[in-house]
């Protein structure tokens, strides 16, 4: 279910559809605020420039948007931007959508290697087949690899190499969030090269998860890894050293000691702190008490 019409990001992943139909609304009201996906780990005294980085760029300052806790909450306010605590989207949906280990059947002893993975806007499946295959190769082991949905089509020149390959989520695919829950619960190890929101969502899921050294490296050294635009706008411009500081392995070790390893087993375990608000607080964030009666108004005058 691919989606086309992005009014915010709490539209992503098919957030919104599901708020809107778990609350029993006729239709999917517009979004005033948007709603952070990304997890933001680090503290924001070590990351003085949040907006462009780790929230969606396009954030309007007067509307504001929902955030993961009161830290990001309180550094936003401080910065003139409206910002409400109501967790991240897919937690939300993990506590509230009464699937929670009911989607996947956990298999003691399976491995998941998650790469860092392509996007809408950016394009880095060379570098994850060619890392992918020399992982698996390194590994001794069968394992499976979850490949984002813009990354599916490298499934092809991986098939040989992985004892199953799971499709991950993708921003503008609507069914995102029920694939990650199932196959999150399906795994007991995450093994990834990259610190990101996958990462959050595997704990909150009950993994094992760890950032492989190897990988890590493997990653970043990478063409892809060192000249995307991503890459580009975080290690060039206002605020580039800081920027590196909080994406670097050593950061996150000593926020979340154990995380680092250079095991294919991780034995960190501790979910994130991030706690969802209740789904009817979050539409009301959204400005759906507004928007809802305009949109089936709307739909009344056609």
């Amino acid at each position: 279910m691919e989606i086309t019409n992005i009014r915010t990001d709490a539209d992503l992943y098919g957030y919104s559809a599901w708020l809107a139909a778990h609350l029993g609304y006729k239709v999917n009201p517009r979004p005033l605020r948007h709603f952070q996906h990304g997890w933001i780990w680090w503290d924001h005294e070590d990351m003085p420039y949040l907006k462009g980085f780790g929230l969606d760029p396009n954030v309007n300052d007067y509307w504001g948007t929902l955030v993961q806790d009161d830290n990001v909450r309180d550094f936003l306010k401080l910065n003139g931007i409206y910002a409400k605590t109501c967790g991240l989207p897919f937690i939300s949906f993990l506590e509230n959508s009464g699937l929670k280990g009911l989607m996947g059947t956990r298999q003691p002893g399976s491995i998941l290697y998650v790469p860092t993975h392509s996007n809408p806007w950016n394009n880095f499946t060379e570098d994850i087949i060619e890392n992918a295959k020399k992982f698996a190769l390194n590994s001794h082991q069968k394992c499976s690899i979850m490949l984002a949905w813009n990354d599916r089509h490298a499934a092809t020149h991986l098939q040989e190499y992985f004892e199953k390959i799971e499709f991950g989520a993708g921003a503008l695919e609507g069914l995102s969030f029920y694939r990650m829950m199932r196959i999150f619960e399906s795994y007991e190890f995450m093994v990834t090269d990259s610190p990101g929101s996958h990462i959050c969502y595997g704990l909150a899921c009950g993994m094992r998860v760890g950032i492989h050294e190897g990988l890590y490296n493997l990653w970043f050294r990478g063409k892809h890894g060192q000249h995307s635009i991503d890459s580009q706008r975080t290690i060039k411009g206002e605020h580039a050293e800081q920027k590196i500081k909080v994406l670097s392995l050593e950061y996150m070790d000593k926020k979340f000691p154990g995380i680092a390893t250079s095991s294919i087993r991780p034995t960190y375990n501790t979910a994130t702190k991030i706690k969802p608000e209740q789904p009817h607080v979050i539409a009301d964030a959204l400005g759906w008490n507004v928007t809802y009666p305009c949109d089936l108004m709307a739909i009344k005058a056609k």
